[in-house]
């Protein structure tokens, strides 16, 4: 079975995020997860749980570790520099208003 989440590359997050109804959708028990509280640039605090997901991106088999949270309400999941970074080279340009993934 696919599953699809659309997410934003965010250069500013340490850890991918995504909402807690989406780990559900993957068969995730989310609160059996390693706790981790996540505060944003609202420096509101955020419990989340942290959980290995694999998926594909351009035919590369991804493994990361995501928090996943019910206080989440973003409509897009968030992919941050922790083991994400760690897959691709990326490059941004900005003036062109595009990006690329680049594996390594």
């Amino acid at each position: 079975m696919n599953f699809i989440l659309n997410c934003l590359i965010d250069t500013g997050a340490v850890i991918s995020m995504m909402p807690g109804e989406f780990g559900e959708s993957l068969g995730l028990e989310i609160n059996k997860g390693e706790q981790f509280i996540i505060s944003g640039i609202d420096n509101v605090a955020m419990p989340s749980y942290i959980h290995e997901v694999e998926f594909n991106i351009n035919r590369v088999q991804c493994k990361i570790e995501v928090a996943f949270s019910y206080n989440f309400k973003f409509p897009y999941g968030l992919l941050g520099r922790k083991d994400f970074f760690d897959l691709f080279k990326l490059h941004f340009y900005q003036k062109d208003n595009y990006f690329e993934l680049e594996d390594y």
